[in-house]
């Protein structure tokens, strides 16, 4: 999602084709893999689209258990693992 949403088409395709295969975690995310894979390759013909996370593809967040405010002495925005609809 990020390579997807920074411009870098290619690299998201490369990771969708990548991790589609993978069968050590059964089915998940293949929906939200499959629908950005789609999505990376229609932007590269130019129909960019808004893509949302999916809610089976949930945002990385390698610090989720550190509290980052109190470490940075500030408030900081970041990615939730709720799945909002707007």
């Amino acid at each position: 999602m990020y390579a997807y949403q920074s411009g870098q088409y290619d690299a998201a395709i490369k990771l969708c084709q990548k991790l589609l295969p993978v069968s050590i975690n059964g089915n998940y995310a293949k929906q939200g893999l499959h629908d950005l894979n789609v999505a990376a390759q229609q932007a590269k013909l130019g129909h960019v689209s808004l893509l949302n996370w999916n809610k089976n593809i949930l945002p990385f967040d390698p610090f989720e258990n550190v509290d980052i405010n109190a470490l940075l002495k500030r408030k900081i925005e970041r990615p939730t693992k709720e799945i909002t609809s707007e």
